[in-house]
């Protein structure tokens, strides 16, 4: 893991209150910065009411892009107080002819279009639909299970029964300041471990780089006082756990995990039961699940955040040598899922 010093993001702390996203917040790309990106390939680019936070990715990956995109995988943007502050912003970089990479930006930032319009031809542009990510809108719900329909209901309800059978269950949402982040997070990533994603190997203590960026996040967040850790038990054990973050009117789930061993209990689904629960007891706007639609989320919201990825390389021998090697690497990595795929 890198340890150097994160770069100064004093612009970023001056517009916090434009804010609508925690990827967007100072501790998120100051710990994503240090973590992820080399000092010397950072920038912070800033104009009136608007800054960008971005990293060179090397000869490997030879564009600019923000910092932990690639590692984190959770949706990016900059961050703007409105669309005019987007268009200077967007100038900007089109002014130093910068290879750009956004992944999983929200379609509907005003710096998508920004970008488009200020490179203009003088870029090759490229873009696709990425992945979006689910939330649950907490408006007018009475009950946390009103989201699910009458068989997800009932499903529900047996599970407690089987897990109630077990031991009493307990869950606990915390509020840690950051001298107590460590031992929660040590045991909720323990639970994470125990999960299908142990024998996977993307547990976060299995990856010690992502599991730093974790730790050194949580420990800015529980400074700034919007850490909190769900964990459910079930008799004197610990089941489930969620790390989480209460900003901007939302509940933002980072990591989720249960332990396999209560996998018939289905742990999780009561554990998010109850963080709605509480979410609607805080007089939260919205559950925001973070990484992407899938089965699971299905279960509990139709509501899906799109994004897209633009890539905008300029006319130029170093954008087109940037474009070449994404291009280079989009290939392989088709051939390599239709291998996979037989």
């Amino acid at each position: 893991m890198r340890t150097a010093a994160a770069p100064d993001l004093g612009a970023v702390r001056r517009l916090q209150g434009a804010a609508t996203s925690v990827v967007q917040d100072a501790e998120w790309l100051e710990s994503c910065a240090a973590v992820f990106a080399e000092p010397r390939r950072t920038r912070v680019v800033a104009v009136d009411g608007a800054v960008a936070v971005l990293a060179h990715g090397g000869p490997r990956a030879p564009w600019w892009e923000v910092p932990g995109a690639v590692e984190v995988t959770e949706p990016v943007d900059v961050l703007a107080a409105d669309a005019d502050a987007a268009a200077r912003l967007a100038e900007a970089l089109a002014a130093q002819a910068l290879p750009l990479m956004l992944r999983r930006v929200p379609r509907d930032s005003p710096v998508v279009d920004a970008l488009e319009r200020a490179y203009g031809p003088r870029a090759v542009r490229v873009r696709r639909d990425g992945p979006g990510t689910p939330y649950v809108d907490l408006a007018g719900l009475d009950a946390p299970d009103a989201v699910l329909n009458p068989g997800r209901r009932s499903d529900l309800r047996r599970a407690r029964r089987r897990a109630e059978a077990l031991g009493p269950l307990g869950a606990q949402v915390h509020a840690p300041g950051p001298g107590e982040v460590d031992a929660l997070l040590d045991a909720a990533l323990a639970v994470e471990l125990r999960s299908w994603k142990g024998p996977a190997g993307t547990a976060l203590l299995r990856d010690p780089v992502r599991e730093g960026f974790y730790r050194r996040y949580a420990r800015a967040a529980a400074g700034a006082g919007v850490l909190r850790v769900a964990l459910l038990h079930v008799g004197d054990d610990l089941a489930a756990m969620q790390l989480a973050v209460e900003r901007h009117g939302a509940l933002w789930l980072l990591k989720i995990g249960y332990d396999e061993a209560f996998a018939r209990v289905s742990p999780g689904q009561l554990l998010l039961a109850e963080v709605i629960g509480w979410s609607l007891g805080r007089g939260l706007e919205r559950v925001e699940m973070l990484g992407q639609e899938e089965a699971w989320t299905r279960v509990w919201t139709p509501h899906v955040r799109p994004h897209v990825q633009l890539g905008l390389f300029p006319r130029s021998s170093r954008g087109l040598a940037a474009l070449g090697v994404g291009a280079a690497q989009q290939t392989r990595r088709r051939v390599s899922d239709r291998l996979v795929r037989g």
